[in-house]
């Protein structure tokens, strides 16, 4: 099985070979950012193929992401496929915070009243 990740305007694809065993019950798509580990699995699917990293709860957020997955039976789980990475985009800047408004300026220049 191979897996890959297929980026589209900043979106995150991730799709894989389809599994020819006719016992197979599903797939399951592991997760993680640089620095971590691989965990129980992220997302248990049926017999889909793909899935998006919206499916998998991933927003923007600058970090380099980490996918594999697996197919599994009753019997248990497959080897992972190849890892495929993802860098997610940054998210995007604050609102700059406005700059105060004087209401009424005193004659010395100096605001009495800001908004």
């Amino acid at each position: 099985m191979t897996a890959r990740v297929i980026l589209t305007m900043a979106l995150c694809t991730l799709t894989w070979n389809a599994n020819s065993e006719t016992d197979l019950l599903g797939y399951r798509v592991y997760h993680r950012v640089d620095g971590e580990l691989y965990g129980a699995w992220s997302l248990q699917l049926g017999l889909s193929t793909q899935t998006t990293c919206t499916e998998l709860g991933i927003q923007d957020d600058g970090l380099l992401h980490y996918f594999t997955v697996t197919a599994f039976n009753a019997y248990g789980e497959s080897l992972p496929a190849s890892e495929v990475s993802w860098l997610a985009p940054a998210p995007p800047p604050p609102d700059p915070t406005p700059e105060p408004i004087c209401r009424r300026w005193l004659k010395n220049g100096r605001c009495w009243k800001w908004m």
